[in-house]
């Protein structure tokens, strides 16, 4: 995943979705790095009605956004999620269209059962070769494939489109990788 080539728009926005608040980080490109121009933060009222708590959210991303003109904006959403999360891995040094499909299997196997319903991405960090063998190290990702449309669906109500979709644990790792 590489962000510099996020900034064919003039702006890169991190959102934070969590459970008891919407974090809002607006970068543009500087000479020196990314420099923030506008934060914002929201906080959501705690219920055990997932509809309320969407109808908040949902209100919320609309006053975040209504000043920020996204059609020059990249957005990366991070969103909390008890059922997603990161792994690093070590895998055999595989064609991609195969990588994916180990992936998900040595996640199956080690961390979440229920794999099958997730979307997984991974990034490989460094090629290693152990006891002979050519291996990727990688980071996965992975989150339920109903969370992720549940909020895609949402943010799409709200007129933002996402560049990226992804737990919040994998976009700070994105966001410091760049």
């Amino acid at each position: 995943m590489n962000l510099k080539n996020f900034f064919v728009k003039d702006y890169i926005i991190a959102l934070d979705i969590g459970s008891g608040s919407v974090k809002m980080l607006q970068f543009v490109n500087a000479e020196t790095g990314l420099s923030l121009i506008n934060i914002e933060l929201r906080e959501l009222s705690y219920t055990n009605d997932r509809n309320k708590y969407l109808a908040e959210l949902l209100s919320s991303l609309t006053d975040i956004f209504k000043d920020i003109d996204l059609t020059k904006a990249k957005v990366i959403v991070g969103v909390s999620a008890a059922e997603s999360g990161i792994s690093m891995l070590s895998t055999p040094r595989l064609p991609e269209d195969e990588l994916i499909d180990h992936v998900r299997l040595e996640l199956k196997d080690s961390l979440f059962e229920n794999i099958a319903n997730c979307y997984v991405d991974y990034d490989i960090i460094d090629e290693i070769v152990v006891d002979g063998v050519e291996q990727y190290k990688l980071i996965a990702a992975f989150c339920p494939i109903d969370i992720i449309e549940e909020y895609r669906d949402l943010l799409n109500k709200a007129g933002i489109k996402p560049a990226i979709l992804i737990p919040d644990s994998f976009a700070l790792y994105a966001l410091c990788k760049f």
